[in-house]
């Protein structure tokens, strides 16, 4: 047999079956290759494939899955396969890849098991091998672009990449985390849908998702164009959320630590990755710098707000200038690309903002030339381009520009010879602003070379080779007067023009002076001559006075005073001993008073403790002396007393300058020492005397809190003397020192003072209205919640009594003396506007809150249920503003029993209505979203409605109701009134019945009753009335007012129903506010012709009054059930419709009825004048 035959074709028998074996056989070697037998294998051998898969398969087996769901039609099986993979403890690594890379290609029916399996990849990812994470990264991200829940996977990387470090070495955590910022910024290019779903993940949790890998994303996904102003707007935004609510929660002091402290975290994690994604833009994220600097220059221009709002010590939170700031210095010294960019935005920002947003940039550019001087001297160029701008810049824009770019010309002279350029030209400019700057610019520009001179001459003392003392101050003369002598032609001509050029140029010259004393000579030579134009010597009266002062723009200004005082201090520096024997006590005290805040921070430190020690004496002496027996002794003449009083003034508010002053500069122990040190022998007698001491040992052990005390102490004594010798303007100065080492203290040693403010309103009989709020600002202010608004419902209580306008209520309260009738509506101001704070930071707090609710019910279903923390936070939340709002109740209940004047009784019906707007919102947040579980609101929510329905809805009725039967119609400016309280009162009843239609649907969603205490409000209708018409009403006012002054009757803007007749003869008083109206749901007979004005005016009354009347009846009986108050406004809408069909009949019928009576007066008048005739 030949080969050939033995080597024949093969035979042609069919493959065997497939089997379970041998597809796990091709799967364990291509997965792919073990996916076309799957159709031909029996049920039962699908279903004994699903039951072998379980955590511990090799990841090939694993891939089989979602062919093996879309074949086999045992459901049973499958539901093994997935109750055995989520109930592993854990996963290997491979498995975790093959799972995450096979949930996108489940069949439709089983998608609803990728949130469970995607929350078990999430939260096994810290146990996942190093090098294996982004390669999970990249299977989840297309999952997300599948999409399947893409906001689930991106906010989980973000949490897992951004809250916890990567477990190995930095560099290798570093490479992990730049190959997954490479996946991610590949995939949002690729897929816009995901960069949308990037943006919103940090957007919708900032506080927890915002961190160093989140920002990194954030700036890849603004290297999109579409999508960079989201991006970019969102970490603005987070900067600027997170300073506004530590503010906040410093200020609130209803607020839990707990809370506060969350806040602060939460500003400081939010700083912190800004900043750190700026450390990490090098080594492969260098795409990122131009993002950097985009987010760097939106932070320098976002407000921060007034931080001065704040109580007790920063903590080292950043303001949002700030961040920025620091994140464009940092770029500006890692990345040499980006220094060229930050300085040309630099330039455009400060030629085309306005003048308070180029500050943060001046501050910037500043910084950059103080920190990095030998790179800033490469951008020289850009910097005279910049000044080229000078005579078109705001004057102080203009002289910080030059302020900021001097300490470059140590190192670059040329640019200096710009600047003298630059400056020159703008001398000879017309505005004076221009010529004001160009002489700050010449004085900085002296002072500037004077310190460089005065550095440089330092060192050469150190030396061995230095030369003589004797020799020292005429090199430095001669060559610190170089650049003054240079600039002096310049100088000289600021003095021939207007006064506040010479203002300046004195001021200028007294600071060129004090920097470098050895040019005090060519100084004076320099003003001598420009002094005698004002001066002749041997003539009786040596001052020209009529050429020391100049009027300007209706305004008598002089700069004389500064001139002297240049002269004065040029002589000072060069004999110093006639300095020491013209100052005393009182000149030095008249001296301070005239130095502003500005002037002392550029002086010594120890020179203002020389200034303040005269300064304290002169308290002591004034308060204390013995011999003047204190301000009420009747031997003393009233001017003298009235003269001391002015020098106690002058003193205190001296002191009080100086220890701000000591505050700002961190040693107020300083002060505090001073005062102590020089207090009388016999001050421990008298603050035993006053019982202000307290006997708290552990004051003592500190020494510093025991100076706080012991100086506390003291300002209390001092306040109490001011108070009882009616001392006014002194015991608001003592009262800011209060403040202001109050606000060093703990909350509960501050508590204590405030406790103490609160005795002297009990006991202290105050009549001054200021006197009496700042004492009671003082109280309230320095107590903690919820004492503080307890404090004020017990005044407001006791304000009730004497301002409910009954005929036996007294003069002055028994429980607050300062409550009386001289300052009652004082305090009714301060305790309304504590309300309107509070009520701000309420609605702060009811955003938070929000916040908290909408992430909590938007949360995917991988994470259904918060996590402990964030519950308990919520609740913290929840009962802080219930609490708060319950208090805020108390108050304005009183002021709802209160009769107020017309002022506050609109400001309480607006503080009233923004509280229900307030109070809706809250019973809003409390409905669960439709498909989510309804709780049971809270005992403090249940509590807080009880309280408002009680307490202040039923009140408030009656409030409106008497407010408006107390208007007086023949007083001028009521038509005014009504029409502003119309604004008022429809919004209040809107937001009134707009919160009870929230409870009510509460209520029943939560099965309970929260409306047992409410009282059904009155009926309105409110009808939209058309411009042109309110015109013509407004035109017919005007005419009748003039015919018929003082003969006009209001109509109430909350009456419930109004005769379309009445309108007709009321027109010239109805109080609707433009386009509302009240309008009439049954329209009554039409008035017959009265005989004469009185009587048709008086039946308009008794009609009001009785309309009026059934109000009260209607609002006093039961309610009925909603579904008739529907179906009654629902008729009584179409009755108002079908009345405004017949407006335009009703209109020219009552205007021909106006003209028969305005014809029928004529008439009667002229015969009345006839029959007088005949």
């Amino acid at each position: 047999m030949s080969a050939a035959a033995v080597d024949g074709p093969p035979s042609s028998q069919p493959p065997p079956p497939p089997t379970v074996e041998s597809v796990l056989h091709l799967a364990s070697r291509d997965p792919s290759a073990a996916v076309p037998p799957l159709p031909a294998l029996p049920p039962h051998a699908l279903a004994d494939l699903l039951f072998f898969l379980s955590a511990a398969s090799p990841p090939n087996h694993l891939s089989l899955l979602p062919a093996l769901l879309s074949l086999s039609p045992n459901h049973s099986a499958a539901s093994a396969v997935f109750s055995s993979l989520l109930n592993a403890p854990s996963w290997p690594t491979p498995t975790l890849l093959a799972v995450a890379s096979l949930l996108r290609d489940l069949p439709a029916p089983f998608r609803s098991r990728v949130p469970d399996c995607l929350a078990k990849i999430l939260s096994l990812l810290p146990s996942a091998d190093v090098q294996d994470l982004p390669a999970l990264a990249y299977q989840l991200l297309l999952l997300a672009s599948k999409p399947l829940h893409p906001r689930a996977v991106l906010a989980g990387l973000l949490r897992f990449f951004g809250s916890r470090p990567v477990r190995a070495p930095p560099s290798i955590a570093r490479q992990v985390e730049g190959t997954v910022l490479m996946h991610v910024a590949f995939a949002v290019k690729q897929d816009p849908a995901l960069a949308r779903e990037v943006v919103a993940a940090v957007k919708a949790d900032a506080a927890g998702v915002l961190n160093g890998f989140a920002v990194a994303v954030l700036l890849s996904v603004a290297r999109v164009r579409t999508f960079k102003g989201d991006a970019v707007g969102v970490l603005r935004d987070a900067a600027a959320t997170s300073r506004r609510d530590y503010r906040m929660s410093r200020r609130c002091k209803w607020l839990p630590d707990c809370l506060k402290e969350e806040s602060t975290r939460t500003a400081h994690c939010v700083e912190k990755a800004l900043l750190k994604a700026v450390d990490e833009s090098i080594g492969g994220r260098e795409h990122v710098v131009p993002s950097i600097v985009q987010v760097g220059f939106l932070l320098l221009g976002a407000s921060d707000g007034d931080r001065g709002e704040e109580d007790g010590p920063g903590e080292g939170v950043m303001s949002t200038g700030e961040i920025g700031v620091n994140m464009l210095k940092s770029l500006f010294e890692i990345h040499e690309m980006a220094r060229t960019e930050i300085i040309e935005q630099c330039k455009f920002r400060i030629l085309s903002a306005k003048p308070q947003q180029s500050a943060p940039v001046l501050r910037l550019l500043g910084l950059l030339v103080r920190s990095h001087p030998f790179p800033m001297v490469e951008y020289v160029a850009h910097l005279k381009e910049l000044l080229d701008y000078f005579a078109f810049m705001n004057d102080k824009i203009s002289t910080g520009l030059i302020n900021c770019i001097l300490p470059l010309t140590k190192f670059n002279r040329d640019l200096k010879d710009y600047i003298i350029l630059v400056v020159r030209k703008a001398m000879f400019k017309r505005e004076d602003a221009i010529r004001i700057a160009a002489t700050n610019a010449i004085v900085e520009l002296i002072v500037t070379e004077s310190e460089y001179r005065n550095n440089e001459a330092n060192p050469l003392q150190d030396s061995s080779s230095q030369p003589s003392s004797s020799q020292l101050p005429e090199i430095h003369q001669e060559i610190g007067g170089v650049l003054f002598q240079e600039l002096s032609g310049l100088l000289r001509r600021c003095l021939c023009q207007q006064v506040r050029v010479k203002m300046v140029l004195y001021e200028g010259l007294i600071r060129i002076v004090t920097s470098d004393p050895a040019v005090a000579d060519s100084v004076l030579d320099f003003l001598w001559p420009h002094f005698l134009n004002y001066y002749i010597e041997d003539a009786e009266c040596p001052l020209k006075m009529d050429s020391c002062f100049k009027v300007e723009d209706a305004k008598v200004l002089s700069g004389w005073e500064i001139l002297v005082k240049g002269l004065v201090h040029e002589r000072i520096i060069k004999y110093p001993k006639v300095f020491e024997e013209m100052s005393h006590r009182r000149s030095l005290t008249a001296k301070a008073s005239d130095v502003t805040i500005g002037n002392l921070r550029r002086m010594m430190y120890e020179d203002v403790k020389k200034l303040a020690q005269p300064i304290v004496k002169l308290i002591w002496w004034l308060m204390f002396d013995s011999e003047n027996g204190g301000f009420k002794n009747t031997t003393q003449g009233k001017k003298t007393v009235e003269n001391k009083r002015d020098q106690l003034y002058l003193a205190l508010a001296c002191f009080k300058e100086l220890f701000k002053l000591s505050v700002s500069e961190d040693c107020s122990s300083d002060m505090i020492e001073l005062l102590i040190s020089l207090a009388p022998s016999n001050i421990e007698d008298m603050l035993d005397a006053d019982q202000l001491l307290d006997n708290d040992a552990t004051l003592t052990e500190n020494p510093e809190n025991r100076g706080t005390h012991v100086f506390l102490n003291i300002l209390k004594m001092l306040y109490a003397r001011a108070l009882s010798q009616s001392l006014l303007r002194e015991s608001e100065a003592v009262t800011e020192l209060i403040f202001g080492v109050s606000r060093k203290l703990h909350p509960e040693r501050r508590h204590l003072v405030g406790h103490w403010a609160a005795g002297l309103c009990r006991k202290k009989t105050v009549q001054n209205p200021s006197t009496a709020q700042e004492v009671v600002k003082l109280a309230v202010h320095l107590m903690t919640a919820p004492d503080d608004m307890i404090l004020v419902h017990e005044m407001a209580t006791e304000l009730e009594k004497l301002a409910s306008g009954d005929e036996d209520s007294r003069d002055s309260s028994e429980a607050f003396l300062i409550v009386n009738c001289k300052t009652k509506n004082s305090l009714a101001a301060v305790f309304l506007h504590m309300v309107e704070s509070s009520l701000i930071e309420l609605e702060w707090g009811l955003g938070k809150l929000k916040a908290m609710l909408t992430l909590g019910y938007g949360s995917s279903n991988v994470d259904e249920d918060q996590p402990a923390d964030e519950r308990m936070q919520r609740l913290f939340w929840e009962e802080a503003l219930y609490s708060r709002s319950t208090s805020v109740v108390h108050v304005l209940s009183s002021f709802a029993h209160m009769s107020l004047k017309d002022s506050q009784a609109e400001q309480f019906l607006k503080l009233t209505a923004k509280f229900y707007k307030l109070l809706a919102s809250m019973s809003k947040s409390q409905i669960a979203p439709k498909g989510y579980k309804q709780f049971i609101p809270g005992l403090k929510f249940q509590k807080l409605a009880e309280v408002t329905c009680r307490m202040l809805t039923a009140p408030l009725y009656n409030f409106v109701k008497m407010h408006q039967e107390n208007q007086q119609p023949h007083k001028k400016g009521t038509l005014a009134k009504i029409k502003r309280e119309s604004k008022c009162i429809p919004d209040l009843i809107f937001q009134v019945e707009d919160y009870e239609k929230y409870l009510i649907q509460l209520s029943k969603l939560a099965k309970m009753n929260l409306l047992r205490y409410a009282k059904r409000s009155v009926a309105r209708d409110f009808r939209i009335q058309p411009k042109e018409k309110a015109a013509e009403e407004q035109h017919e006012e005007k005419s009748e007012e003039e015919q018929h002054e003082g003969n006009s009757t209001p109509v109430s803007a909350a009456s419930p129903e109004s005769d379309p007749d009445e309108d007709g003869e009321e027109g010239q008083d109805d109080p609707a506010d433009e386009n509302l109206q009240a309008s009439s749901a049954q329209p009554d007979d039409a008035v017959q012709d009265s005989e004469s004005d009185g009587e048709e005016e008086e039946m308009l009354a008794q009609r009001q009054r009785a309309k009026t009347n059934q109000m009260v009846q209607d609002s006093e009986s039961d309610g009925e059930e909603e579904e008739t108050f529907a179906r009654r406004k629902r008729a009584k809408t179409n009755q108002t419709v079908q009345d405004s069909e017949s407006d335009g009949e009703e209109e020219e019928i009552l205007s021909r009825r106006k003209r028969v009576k305005r014809n029928q007066i004529v008439e009667d008048s002229e015969s009345d004048e006839e029959a007088e005739v005949e």
